[in-house]
């Protein structure tokens, strides 16, 4: 039933893919629409496939890629009867023996999970007796009270009544079956492809990853105690380095794992409160605010690819919140902060919203949540990128070409013409970067005056402009180094959109010499 399904939902899409590829009768816009559909109804583990090619512009072509990227946006949830169940297969438990508050509709669910906002008491010994009402109500007499009161306290010291204290959490809850639907489906979608790829013409669909290795990948996904262990990490690496352990005066949080609720199919973590990014009207925020924002998000994530080589691989807007509060100097809000949400026109009770006359400065920590995708290099890989930057900043541009043609994947047996067409890779990249970079100088006539300063560069259109290269060429990046590509990607789309003057190799210089030593580079910091 399962391949019946799956044949009726994607033969359409296959069908049509040679039309669309000579975009016949203008029909590759309907086509990617078509596409978006399939994967989108195909279940969890094809949302999850679609995700993981919006990220590998490398091997698909933009256009697909940019279609499919909105499946990081919205899921399909399973009901509350699974959720407890899996909750029940997880830890042998019920979810009211587990927490004590449990909001039925889930807050958000993604491809592999949804997630349940719950409350859990911390005190449950020292509480016990609060809702004991022979404590209240026992049978003692006046004499009794005053002794125990008045004269010993010792009623008051031994059985003291506490109140419950709660800890708000979220619960992360695998939708059920998929793992097993996820092997099925996998044998289907490579059978599929071996079947239409060897159909003359059709070579291209032939999936470019080996079932085994992309197997092996969708499982790491699927496992949340991988994305457990991911926020340990990550609250262990900024912790080191001195992120104050006060939360009010944090520059990032992430949640923390509650350890013994924490396995393959469930995590529960804090619940941690803040604005996402995406739902900030950006239009009602100062330049100076948002380009504080953007330089925050710029901090971790350079902090993470420099310094700590391990990086959130899906730092889009939804994923980061603020804890925002309002720092607006003439102190005129009278609406708070619900004013600053995109689409409100009418207050918490059905009135309309003064509009906004003076734009508003906020700050506050950001808050990094589902961290189930990172990526992160090998020791001497990190190095290499660190330098290849270095290089890109002092326009060193056939270096840093070279550099980024190492990460190329060399297959002799399987591609005779592997290393000439690394080579032509190179070369052309070289030009590629040197033709991203604008100079800020100039002399008296009008003039850029090359390799003085830190130039400037877009890293969006470059990426754009690599990744054709990647496809014109049959090149093949190593994984995690694409996948550190393609994050640096999503989080300069977000910094770009909250400060489109941002500037990223002059941004970056400090990091470079800071946390990979490039010491060469001190004397870019003092001429800008």
């Amino acid at each position: 039933a399962r391949f019946t399904f799956l044949v009726y939902n994607f033969t359409p899409m296959l069908l049509l893919a040679p039309l669309a590829y000579f975009n016949v009768f203008g029909i590759k816009r309907y086509w990617l629409s078509l596409m978006h559909g399939s994967f989108a109804n195909g279940g969890s583990t094809f949302i999850k496939i679609g995700q993981w090619i919006s990220m590998r512009s490398d091997l698909f072509p933009i256009e697909i890629c940019d279609s499919l990227s909105e499946l990081r946006l919205r899921a399909p949830s399973h009901s509350f009867e699974e959720t407890c169940q899996v909750i029940r297969d997880a830890f042998g438990r019920d979810v009211d023996e587990i927490f004590d508050r449990f909001y039925i509709e889930p807050c958000a669910s993604g491809s592999v999970a949804q997630i349940h906002k719950a409350q859990i008491c911390i005190n449950a010994d020292e509480s016990s007796n609060y809702f004991d009402d022979a404590k209240y109500s026992g049978n003692r007499s006046i004499f009794d009270w005053v002794w125990n009161t008045l004269v010993t306290q010792r009623h008051a010291r031994t059985n003291k009544i506490v109140s419950p204290a709660y800890l708000e959490v979220a619960v992360k809850v695998r939708h059920p079956d998929i793992l097993e639907s996820m092997y099925l489906d996998i044998s289907i979608m490579y059978f599929l492809s071996n079947v239409v790829s060897s159909i003359p013409g059709l070579q291209g669909l032939k999936f470019p990853i080996h079932q085994t290795d992309f197997t092996q990948y969708l499982e790491s996904q699927i496992d949340l105690s991988f994305e457990g262990e991911s926020l340990r990490k990550m609250r262990k690496n900024f912790a080191r380095y001195n992120n104050d352990a006060n939360e009010h005066t944090k520059n990032v949080i992430f949640p923390r794992v509650i350890d013994e609720l924490c396995t393959s199919s469930v995590l529960v973590e804090t619940w941690e409160y803040g604005v996402p990014l995406c739902n900030l009207d950006l239009e009602k925020l100062t330049p100076e605010c948002r380009h504080s924002i953007a330089k925050q998000c710029y901090d971790v994530f350079m902090k993470m690819a420099l310094r700590d080589n391990f990086v959130h691989g899906d730092c889009h807007s939804g994923n980061i919140l603020i804890r925002a509060l309002d720092v607006t100097q003439d102190g005129s809000n009278q609406t708070g902060l619900v004013s600053l949400l995109k689409d409100r026109t009418e207050g918490w009770y059905g009135q309309a919203l003064p509009k906004e006359k003076v734009k508003r400065d906020i700050e506050g920590p950001l808050i990094f949540l589902d961290a189930g995708l990172t990526a992160s290099l090998t020791k001497h890989g990190h190095e290499r990128f660190g330098v290849m930057m270095g290089h890109i900043a002092t326009a060193k541009c056939k270096e840093a070409a070279e550099l980024f043609g190492s990460w190329a994947l060399m297959d002799v047996e399987k591609d005779p013409q592997c290393f000439e067409r690394q080579a032509r890779f190179v070369t052309d990249l070289a030009d590629i970067i040197e033709s991203s970079l604008r100079w800020r100088y100039k002399d008296e006539h009008g003039n850029d005056i090359v390799s003085k300063g830190i130039p400037y560069i877009s890293i969006g259109p470059l990426l754009r402009n690599v990744l054709v290269l990647t496809q014109r060429e049959h090149i093949t990046l190593d994984s995690s180094f694409s996948a550190v590509i393609a994050s640096l990607g999503i989080i300069e789309g977000l910094i770009k959109t909250l400060d489109p003057s941002a500037d990223f190799l002059q941004w970056g210089v400090p990091y470079l010499v800071k946390y990979r030593k490039l010491d060469a580079l001190k004397y870019l910091m003092s001429n800008n």
